[in-house]
């Protein structure tokens, strides 16, 4: 089973979706949408192979939402959200020493009776992250990120902000994060 909507595949590994089995939403670079300002500009990278990317700045606070509607008929009562991240360097990941990125992600469940673009309400769920990338390596992929899924109920649109944070202190890695993609696994 796999339902495609607003760029984004659920899929269900196995039999229908919820209940046991594992799920998997994409969330690429090319399908993400920008806020006016503060943005990861979308970028390219490569020559022979092309990779699409959102390049996450070094000095400043940039984000990425996505917004998708939860098929009919998945049941997330009790599934946990688990985000990893796919991301690389400009600079710094053939270095000689590794270096480390700060991800913020919000994620919140909007019902049909909810403004979609309130400040407020519904809630919001923030997960930070401390991001390793090792010397000489191309890819970074975060740890799992558990994020609140509980919830997520059918035919709801659920929005993920992804954000780095270059001023937190923990953030020293000196070249733009270029995301390609975020799995997303309810298990």
């Amino acid at each position: 089973d796999s339902t495609q909507s607003h760029g984004v595949k659920w899929a269900a590994a196995g039999g229908g979706g919820g209940g046991g089995t594992t799920i998997i939403a994409e969330l690429t670079a090319q399908r993400a949408d920008l806020p006016d300002t503060g943005f990861a500009a979308r970028g390219k990278f490569g020559t022979s192979w092309i990779v699409t990317t959102l390049d996450y700045d070094t000095t400043s606070q940039e984000s990425a939402y996505w917004t998708m509607p939860i098929p009919s008929g998945w049941n997330f009562t009790n599934a946990s959200a688990v985000i990893y991240l796919y991301w690389f360097g400009t600079t710094g990941y053939a270095s000689a020493t590794s270096s480390t990125v700060v991800w913020s992600i919000q994620t919140r469940s909007v019902a049909n009776d909810e403004v979609l673009d309130a400040t407020t309400t519904p809630a919001q769920a923030t997960v930070t992250i401390t991001d390793f990338i090792t010397a000489n390596s191309d890819l970074a992929v975060s740890s799992a990120v558990i994020v609140n899924s509980t919830a997520w109920a059918t035919d709801d649109l659920v929005q993920i902000n992804i954000t780095r944070v270059p001023g937190n202190a923990a953030d020293n890695f000196t070249g733009d994060a270029k995301f390609v993609n975020a799995i997303i696994r309810l298990v």
